[in-house]
């Protein structure tokens, strides 16, 4: 019988740390606490929500594994995982380049094509609806500029 490991509690606490050193020290030494009057949010309000969600999720991650003897086996890392993060590293660079929107529409159909063989027409119109509300949500919600990348400023 294959032996058990505690993978997901191990990532939970990593993830558990990770938070904390968010939360205590990076976003107090990298954003500013402006005050811009009664009722609005800090720029540190969502990173800060963010660390909570991340430690708090960490904190059940690890509950399950350790304490309900949820445990899963080790995944081995595979070609597949590499190519996964030679995706994402590209993307990295894709939004430089190329800009958010153009970047994340290459990244998502490429890794789409890649994860699974079936209906491109349907991923393409999966992923021109997300990048349709992606860029009404951060342009014209937010009023966040998205990067527009090298090749079209």
């Amino acid at each position: 019988m294959p032996q058990k490991k505690h993978t997901d509690g191990v990532i939970g606490i990593g993830l558990f740390f990770f938070s904390l050193i968010m939360y205590f020290l990076v976003i107090p030494n990298q954003i500013k606490e402006i005050s811009f009057g009664a009722g609005s949010l800090s720029p540190a309000f969502f990173p800060k929500l963010a660390s909570l969600i991340i430690g708090f999720l960490s904190l059940v991650l690890i509950f399950n594994n350790f304490f309900l003897k949820q445990q899963t086996r080790i995944a081995e890392f595979g070609p597949k995982a590499l190519n996964i993060i030679l995706f994402l590293i590209a993307y990295v660079f894709g939004i430089q380049l190329l800009g958010y929107m153009a970047a994340t529409g290459l990244f998502l159909f490429a890794l789409m094509v890649y994860l699974s063989r079936e209906k491109w027409i349907r991923y393409i119109l999966i992923i021109l609806g997300f990048l349709i509300v992606n860029y009404l949500f951060f342009e014209k919600v937010l009023n966040l500029i998205l990067p527009r990348g090298i090749l079209f400023q």
